[in-house]
């Protein structure tokens, strides 16, 4: 077990192997904050330890937990770069719901043990779910359906701050030679929003990127135009 400071803060971060937890993790020292990297399996396991040696990687597992959690933790960060269904997906209800399951599971024990420090869980979401097209109603659902249970499950401790990013489009950057790619986000850009909201005091529920803030309005007018046919019927 590495050697650590008595008292320190942790971040824990689902979705390790994402692109936007790759530039989110450049961010943080490891002097600073002790890190700790949720795989889905043994193999994703192995494959973070030798690529992130300044962190700890865990598959979730109650064992796990005990072992190696922190004696005492300032404060904790828990972002959820992937939770649940992650891509837009064939329906598959079966896995898709045992997938959530687990993560639910795995945040439940996490948050069993920040029990005594104050904790902040940022959740990125899609900014899809303010007007879902055609095709990705079915990835939208669960987004929805994650972004519930992990309200209902914060609700049952104290101290929890719970924050919901809605990113559009995300790029590895972005370039004259794809001009709509200047209206996405850029993983690195998204990376830097999640590293200031974790710092800020407040709870959020934020849009990034100009082609989120698009969705939203077209959302707003669909109901403006919704609501004025519907008092005129």
């Amino acid at each position: 077990m590495k050697n650590t400071p008595r008292t320190e803060d942790l971040v824990v971060v689902f979705g390790p192997r994402t692109a936007l937890a790759e530039h989110l993790l450049a961010m943080y020292r490891p002097a600073n904050h002790r890190i700790m990297l949720v795989a889905r399996d043994r193999q994703e396991a192995r494959l973070l330890a030798s690529r992130y040696r300044h962190a700890e990687v865990l598959t979730g597992s109650e064992a796990e937990l005990q072992e190696r959690w922190p004696r005492t933790v300032r404060a904790a960060t828990v972002i959820l770069c992937a939770f649940g269904l992650i891509h837009p997906a064939a329906p598959d209800w079966a896995s898709h719901a045992q997938m959530l399951s687990r993560d639910l599971e795995t945040i439940a024990a996490v948050l069993e043990k920040c029990r005594p420090c104050p904790v902040t869980v940022l959740f990125v979401s899609t900014a899809l779910a303010a007007a879902p097209t055609r095709g990705r109603t079915y990835y939208v659902g669960w987004k929805y359906l994650s972004e519930t249970l992990l309200e209902e499950a914060l609700a049952r401790h104290k101290s929890v701050r719970f924050c919901v990013l809605l990113p559009g489009r995300l790029v590895a950057r972005k370039t004259l030679t794809r001009p709509l790619s200047l209206l996405h986000t850029s993983y690195a850009a998204l990376a830097r929003v999640i590293f200031t909201t974790a710092r800020a005091p407040k709870t959020q529920r934020r849009v990034v990127g100009w082609d989120a803030r698009a969705l939203m309005m077209i959302r707003g007018v669909r109901l403006l135009i919704d609501g004025v046919l519907g008092c005129s019927t």
